[in-house]
């Protein structure tokens, strides 16, 4: 895998856990069609004592941060589908970069906390994108912008671990 652009990814007993004061995303080598990610996600599991963008929303510890798995990615991650889970706005939402702007394409509120561990299923099938979390479905969105590309993991302002993912090619 490769990490663009910065901060740090370590294999740990959470799994594959990133801390970063803004956005690091790890991509695979491999690149998809139509594929889905599966992956137990978790936010806030160690502390961290960097500055935070966010830190008045994190708890006294300096837990935090959100994440998203991304889909279709470009090797540097510039353009991609990111399927986002924050706890500190309680959103679940799938949106796109593209040349440098971000749509959002597609947007949930979600009771979502840190040091709770999720289980994500996201998928992109042609123009279609689903997103389950803990196997109830919540977005079910169409967008044709991005064809191809790798998949990957994110964290964005503080810690998230990623357990157990699993990358399935569709047909």
């Amino acid at each position: 895998f490769s990490v663009v652009p910065g901060g740090r990814w370590e294999s740990t007993g959470a799994g594959l856990a990133g801390t970063f004061d803004k956005d690091s995303t790890v991509l695979s080598a491999s690149s998809y069609s139509n594929v889905r990610v599966q992956a137990t996600v978790r936010f806030g599991t160690g502390a961290y004592y960097g500055e935070l963008l966010n830190r008045d929303l994190m708890p006294e510890k300096g837990y935090g941060g959100a994440g998203s798995v991304l889909l279709r990615s470009t090797p540097d991650g510039s353009s991609a589908y990111y399927v986002n889970l924050d706890p500190n706005l309680r959103v679940v939402r799938v949106f796109k970069l593209v040349d440098g702007a971000f749509t959002v394409v597609a947007s949930v509120p979600a009771a979502l906390s840190h040091g709770v561990g999720y289980a994500l299923d996201a998928s992109v099938d042609g123009n279609r994108i689903t997103v389950a979390l803990d196997g109830t479905q919540l977005i079910d969105a169409t967008d044709s912008s991005l064809s191809s590309g790798r998949v990957g993991v994110n964290v964005f302002d503080g810690r998230a671990a990623y357990q157990d993912v699993v990358v399935t090619p569709l047909p």
